[in-house]
């Protein structure tokens, strides 16, 4: 009897390791960017210019520098099923302050509440940094919460 509760034990134990920690799952969602160029030159006997304007987005290279920068955690298109939210704003170095940061960054848990903010002037930079704040959080993750009941 001793030996089959043992052997119960010693699966679930191993299970359990096998399975490892939960990574958290975070989902990433970027403002669109407006971006506008042009100009206009006249001279006495002639005028021309040209106008550009439209919404840029940049989530497809957002999650992939995260991605590359945070193993540690998953990347969902789901904010339902996600631990955190990741709002990240991106903007090239033209439309950027010159005491400005590119990127500037807002990260929620899944019930809204802000876990912290930043910025950074280089991509790769922010997504370390909204990793770190992701794997520092001391409140466990959703889908951790989920398992436990």
């Amino acid at each position: 009897m001793k030996t089959i509760i043992l052997a119960g034990l010693f699966y679930l134990l191993t299970l359990a390791a096998a399975q490892g920690p939960q990574k958290p799952r975070v989902h990433i969602a970027d403002r669109d960017t407006w971006q506008e160029e042009g100009g206009f030159a006249a001279t006495k006997d002639s005028a021309a210019g040209h106008y550009n304007a439209g919404v840029v987005r940049q989530n497809t290279e957002l999650v992939k520098t995260f991605n590359k920068s945070c193993p540690a955690a998953i990347v969902t298109a789901s904010k339902q099923h996600a631990d955190y939210v990741v709002i990240w704003d991106h903007t090239d170095w033209a439309h950027t302050k010159w005491t400005g940061s590119q990127n500037q960054f807002t990260v929620y848990r899944a019930n809204g509440d802000l876990l912290g903010s930043g910025s950074a002037h280089k991509m790769p930079n922010a997504a370390k940094d909204i990793c770190k704040l992701i794997l520092d959080d001391k409140a466990p993750p959703k889908a951790m919460l989920q398992q436990k009941r």
